[in-house]
């Protein structure tokens, strides 16, 4: 079924090296290779240094591969006209870390509105998408208020209702709970769920939380700027071992089942699955 979907993304034989030809020089991706299908829900995980967020510049043309090709809808970043660079960039929006870098204007709505109204829509259609975006992420309440005095969850909120605003066709999320607290963290989530299932959003979450990677359909796992594994969320995530080689650990739930000796044919993912697997 997910062949016979639209590429969005293709990403071909990518190497991406920093202070190339230099003493610095730093090999961050290596012959990286993946295609996003119009509404996929992929977490891209792996430990810090794997390549993750020069993955995530990549995709909409912040940074360029040094070898290797990236296509947004059919094209190439390396594009040097002004409106297929537009085009990328409409495209693929990006999601980043630290939501206080990411915050232009002192009025939550206004800041909404920021991207969107670079792209030159109109009033009318900019208040529409303003106020879709900002009651996708649960924030419509505090659209005259300042993001300034958010909190953590609800300032990354805003963030995602900016880049929403401006409808791309692929979401990317680029560790965009990892410097929240745990609430804060409950909230992001709750809004790509939201995404999901409400709008069919495409969404590339970049993470090293298992336990959120366990919300997507498939996941890609990065080590030492490679793809270590690319499947079903099922199959990558009960690897312990693997996981483990890399870095990373199993959701908890997987673990749990594992010493609990309930077999591993289960796919056991989240505690909602272990509960029913013990009843």
């Amino acid at each position: 079924m997910a062949d016979e979907l639209e590429k969005l993304i293709e990403v071909k034989d990518v190497t991406y090296i920093y202070s190339e030809g230099s003493a610095d020089e730093v090999k961050a991706l290596s012959r990286v290779s993946f295609d996003v299908k119009k509404g996929e829900f992929i977490a891209l995980i792996g430990h810090n240094g794997s390549g993750k967020s020069t993955l995530a510049r990549l995709l909409n043309g912040l940074l360029l591969p040094t070898e290797g090709k990236i296509m947004v809808k059919g094209i190439e970043t390396t594009a040097t006209r002004a409106k297929d660079i537009f085009a990328i960039r409409s495209s693929v929006g990006v999601v980043f870390q630290n939501p206080d870098n990411q915050m232009v204007a002192s009025i939550i709505e206004e800041d909404v509105a920021f991207g969107p109204g670079n792209l030159g829509v109109d009033r009318e259609e900019l208040r529409k998408r303003v106020d879709e975006a900002l009651g996708a992420v649960g924030m419509t309440d505090h659209k005259n208020g300042t993001p300034f005095k958010l909190s953590g969850g609800q300032k990354q909120r805003i963030s995602i209702a900016g880049v929403l605003a401006m409808r791309p066709d692929v979401i990317v999320l680029d560790e965009a709970t990892a410097m929240l607290d745990p609430r804060g963290r409950k909230e992001i989530m709750q809004v790509i769920r939201r995404l999901r299932s409400d709008y069919g959003t495409t969404i590339i979450m970049i993470t090293h939380f298992t336990e959120e990677a366990a919300l997507a359909d498939r996941v890609i796992v990065l080590g030492s700027g490679e793809i270590i594994k690319d499947g079903p969320v099922g199959d990558v995530l009960t690897d312990i071992d693997g996981l483990e080689k890399v870095g990373l650990g199993a959701p908890l739930a997987t673990r749990l089942a594992r010493g609990l000796g309930i077999g591993e044919d289960r796919k056991i993912i989240s505690i909602e699955e272990l509960g029913r697997a013990l009843t």
